[in-house]
């Protein structure tokens, strides 16, 4: 909220001054009032204040102008210093209703009315009837309907039962009405005008008409060409700002669309996410409880390896002994036989390439197990060509 400067302040006691006869002319329709001084302290000074703000700042300063009184009568402790610093201002009172003839009458009813009441009982409980014109020589001579002879003061009866009109009339009417009633044509005496009459009546039920109409008429006051213009062009930026408006909650609903889809697809994979970790959660617990039973079975499946290579190293050497145990026995029984095979030695070649191809078969056994097995040789001493032998 924007902070009243002493300027400002200045303005809304300038205006609420010199406007106050038009204020209490207003009754109770105050806002158009204070909104006018509104619009004249942003104009003049800048800040955006508006018709409440300035209604409350004027009641805030008639307070602390109170305040202050009570201050300097004893009654208050505290003391204000805005009512101190607007203290002259306030000292004339100048916000308060201006007395007409009708409140000067009234002041004086109210005195009247303290030493008068029984009169104002009797009132009370029988008012005045209405009156027309058939009646009105009649009304002079009610019983209970007192008349005044002292000239501008009108009867208690007369504010009693005219109240309800008067109480809706502007200060500038009630005066003229009191001319009009008291400069006619032909002109109603002081004792007529200032008591109840079908004239007076009539008079003030027309003031009101046409007071309550001519209210109707300013708030019905017509649109200048000026304030069509600008209405135009206020409506037509409205009817931009509401189709950029559109554009912006379309696009704020697409994404807010996309968010969502994006959001279920998210839940969905956090979802699924959340199923592989149990899971792989639940496998890691399961290997975690595997793992000692295979420590346990590769200690065990070690064991049984050496065991195995002990007895295939045993095996070995077992098959490498029959190997040459065959060997020899291929050999012995090779020595006894006389007959030639592909795979036996023969003690005599017949032919000088038979010889060679038995040399290189011996050859290769000498390093070789395999050849060994499958060849039986004859012992060196006993080869010879069959030529050599018949000789």
């Amino acid at each position: 909220m924007a902070e009243w400067t002493d300027a400002q302040i200045r303005i809304l006691i300038d205006e609420r001054r010199n406007r106050n006869d038009e204020f209490h002319d207003l009754g109770r329709d105050w806002k158009s009032f204070w909104n006018s001084i509104a619009v004249k302290i942003n104009r003049e000074t800048g800040p955006t204040f508006n018709d409440y703000q300035c209604k409350e700042k004027f009641s805030n300063l008639v307070r602390d102008y109170n305040a202050m009184c009570n201050f300097m009568s004893g009654k208050g402790k505290a003391r204000s210093r805005t009512g101190a610093r607007y203290f002259d201002e306030f000292c004339t009172h100048f916000w308060e209703r201006p007395e007409d003839e009708f409140d000067r009458v009234c002041e004086q009813l109210v005195g009247q009315r303290r030493t008068s009441t029984h009169e104002e009982l009797f009132l009370s409980l029988h008012p005045p009837p209405s009156y027309d014109i058939a009646t009105a020589q009649e009304s002079s001579n009610l019983p209970y309907l007192p008349m005044v002879t002292m000239t501008g003061i009108l009867t208690p009866s007369f504010y009693v039962y005219y109240s309800k009109q008067l109480n809706q009339l502007s200060h500038s009417i009630k005066i003229d009405v009191w001319r009009r009633l008291t400069s006619q044509k032909h002109p109603l005496s002081i004792e007529q005008a200032s008591s109840i009459h079908p004239e007076v009546e009539d008079l003030l039920n027309k003031a009101v008409g046409n007071y309550i109409k001519q209210k109707e008429c300013q708030k019905m006051k017509p649109i200048t060409s000026d304030c069509e213009t600008s209405l135009r062009q206020e409506n037509e930026e409205l009817c931009i700002s509401k189709q950029v408006l559109e554009k912006k909650i379309e696009e704020l609903l697409e994404l807010q669309e996309q968010y969502k889809s994006r959001e279920v697809a998210m839940t969905r994979s956090l979802e699924e996410s959340d199923e592989k970790v149990t899971q792989l959660s639940d496998s890691i617990a399961l290997f975690k409880s595997i793992i000692p039973d295979m420590k346990k079975a590769i200690a065990s499946a070690k064991k049984s390896i050496e065991m195995l290579e002990n007895k295939c190293r045993q095996l070995e050497d077992i098959i490498s002994a029959k190997d040459r145990k065959i060997i020899a026995l291929t050999d012995k029984i090779f020595s006894y036989t006389r007959y030639s095979d592909i795979n036996i030695e023969l003690e005599i070649y017949f032919s000088t390439k038979e010889r060679k191809l038995w040399v290189e078969r011996r050859s290769e056994s000498e390093y070789n197990l395999e050849v060994q097995k499958k060849y039986a040789f004859c012992p060196t001493s006993s080869i010879a060509l069959r030529g050599d032998s018949i000789h």
